[in-house]
């Protein structure tokens, strides 16, 4: 038995002909269903090595030289291992009984930092620099905080306690790290080493609980650009209106209007009209203007802006009153974009104000304040793997028990692997595509069919579906309101999915003008059908 004080090596498994970057774990694209049985049985004998080999998920590179691992939704399986022993004469293989913990860390590559998956105190806090000694060859530092600071007291843990300084920042972290197991015994016995492997899962939905989101991608100059015509400033117009009529291009409409008019009183609304529906529709959509709550802060800016300012309105009655530039806009929104009250009119302004630069700069301060605050609120913290630029490296570790001797548990790593990159779902894997039978609508068959699935329709989707006629929608008429009552329909599956199949295909032919893609994304080959040998077909 080897003493327990003696360092301890941990290296990427050997494999005959399978090339390891100094000790870096080794790491085999494994496809077949079953890979696990499938890799032990191979692993216990010379040729089932040699072919293992052949499968170094680092061998497949970019050409940047860059190698580029699987994920699961490509039937691909990533499979670490490793082989540790004791750093002595002979460099015997260790007791797997003296193994505690063992797992393989992902870690990202920023420059020259290395950064661990990190959570603390049970939240996630994603990607966080890592000390110096928990990366490189030499590295001792162990992925659980507890194990860590039981490793810093060591055996004079009262004298160490007393002189401790301040925590670091990473004294709680703990990084995630895949598990790696033993191998069955008589496996270790036959190779004479004591192998850990484990499954290496290069996809995750575990998004950083710790970290902003992304800062919003609007500038302000583009955040004028974008800015509804009814807020520009004095001149803009104009000059607008002189580019493009140098450039023949189609005149910016007008932005007013003397009278009132109903939601559905055209399906093709005038300019004028068109631009306040624009205007409405922006204000909601990018700001949130009027979906947000009255006390919320971020939009409170725009709408005091908005608010400051009255336009002349005509009544139906031909009266005329003043009204702030916000409520008839949000009445605009309300009638014209939501369609809330099919039958009211919408009473639109004889003009609108003419903005100094001051004002126009005013309101793009408050869009960018809104549309911040829109875009923490909406858009998601990135996901652990989403970034499809990003670099990383592996490293696997073992934490052996010392007990024996009255020490800590020891933590020993491998060297760190190459930077490789993960293929991004869309792209195809080697394993071959996953077949969907789809069944011969004969009359035979449509007979036996009964629905397997039910839907339950409410009432409003139900009189949408009543009144919905093709000739209406191709003149944008919308179906009328009317009362109604729910449904529960059936559907067949296998129906669902030859509809489904017969639109896609449709589909594919016509945007095939535009992108010109079928002969690489369709790809059709002709099999032969079965007979008995008494039909037509048998010879």
């Amino acid at each position: 038995m080897v003493g327990q004080a003696h360092p301890i090596r941990l290296e990427g498994a050997a494999l005959p002909g399978l090339a390891r970057a100094a000790g870096a774990p080794t790491v085999l694209a494994i496809t077949e269903q079953a890979f696990i049985p499938w890799f032990l049985e191979r692993m216990a004998s010379a040729d089932g090595r040699a072919l293992l080999a052949t499968r170094d998920a680092f061998a497949r590179q970019d050409e940047q030289g860059v190698a580029r691992l699987f994920q699961p939704v490509h039937r691909a399986f990533n499979l670490v291992v490793v082989d540790v022993a004791c750093e002595v004469e002979g460099r015997p293989r260790l007791d797997p009984k003296k193994i505690l913990a063992a797992g393989v860390t992902v870690r990202r590559r920023a420059g020259s930092v290395r950064q661990g998956w990190i959570s603390e105190g049970g939240a996630v806090l994603g990607w966080r620099p890592l000390p110096g000694n928990a990366t490189g060859g030499k590295a001792h530092w162990d992925p659980a905080a507890a194990t860590r600071r039981a490793q810093r007291l060591g055996k004079n843990h009262v004298v160490m306690r007393r002189a401790e300084a301040a925590p670091a920042p990473s004294a709680a972290f703990e990084e995630a790290f895949a598990p790696l197991f033993p191998a069955p015994p008589e496996l270790c016995a036959a190779t004479g080493r004591t192998l850990l492997y484990g499954y290496l899962p290069l996809t995750s939905d575990e998004r950083s609980e710790a970290d902003p989101p992304p800062p919003a991608p609007f500038t302000a100059d583009l955040l004028r650009e974008r800015l509804p015509i009814v807020l520009w400033r004095s001149g803009r117009l104009d000059a607008a209106r002189e580019a493009a009529a140098a450039a023949g291009e189609p005149l910016p409409a007008a932005p007013l209007a003397n009278t009132s008019v109903a939601p559905t009183a055209a399906a093709e609304p005038s300019p004028a009209l068109a631009t306040v529906i624009a205007a409405a529709s922006y204000l909601a959509q990018e700001p949130g203007l009027f979906t947000a709550a009255d006390d919320d802060a971020a939009v409170a800016p725009l709408r005091t802006l908005l608010q400051l300012h009255f336009v002349l309105v005509r009544l139906p009655n031909g009266d005329a009153t003043w009204r702030t530039l916000y409520d008839v806009l949000e009445e605009a929104y309300d009638l014209l974009v939501r369609r809330a009250d099919d039958t009211a009119r919408l009473a639109l302004p004889t003009s609108w104000p003419a903005w100094s630069a001051a004002q126009e700069d005013a309101f793009v301060r408050a869009m960018e304040q809104a549309v911040a605050a829109r875009w923490s609120a909406l858009s998601p913290g990135e996901t652990r793997y989403q970034n499809l630029a990003d670099r990383y490296e592996l490293q696997a570790f073992v934490r052996v028990d010392r007990s024996a001797c009255g020490c800590p548990p020891a933590t020993w790593w491998t060297p760190p692997s190459p930077a490789f990159g993960i293929v991004p779902w869309f792209e195809p894997g080697e394993a071959p595509p996953t077949t969907v039978e789809l069944p011969a609508p004969t009359p035979e068959f449509l007979q036996k069919l009964k629905p397997n699935i039910a839907f339950k329709v409410p009432p409003e989707i139900q009189a949408f579906m009543t009144d919905l006629k093709l000739d209406g929608l191709m003149e944008g008429k919308r179906p009328g309101k009317r009362l109604g009552f729910g449904m529960i329909c059936g559907f067949s599956i296998p129906i669902i999915t030859i509809c489904a199949f017969i639109v896609l295909q449709i589909f594919l032919v016509l945007f095939h003008l535009l992108f010109w893609w079928l002969p690489f994304i369709r790809i059709c080959i002709p099999f032969p059908k079965v007979t008995d040998g008494h039909g037509g077909g048998g010879g």
